[in-house]
């Protein structure tokens, strides 16, 4: 961003070309924060989606092996 001297604070107010080009500098730093968010948005909304994933599976498993119990607990006893 463009340094202006404390005693043209005021330039901006009175000089057209000056508060476009502040403006511009501006809008450019804004634009550049909100792809940085956006970036990390994404970020943190993939690894949502593959934390989704590693729950899915445990249960799966979880689910799997309990059944694998029973079935054998079930076969195994004595008639």
């Amino acid at each position: 961003m463009a340094f202006i001297p404390s005693s043209d604070k005021d330039i901006e107010k009175t000089n057209l070309e000056t508060h476009v080009i502040l403006c511009a500098e501006r809008n450019a730093g804004l634009l550049e924060r909100i792809l940085t968010l956006e970036k990390k948005i994404n970020d943190v909304i993939e690894q949502s989606r593959a934390n989704k994933r590693i729950l899915v599976g445990a249960a799966i498993s979880v689910a799997t092996g309990v059944i694998s119990t029973i079935f054998a607990l079930i076969t195994h006893l004595p008639k």
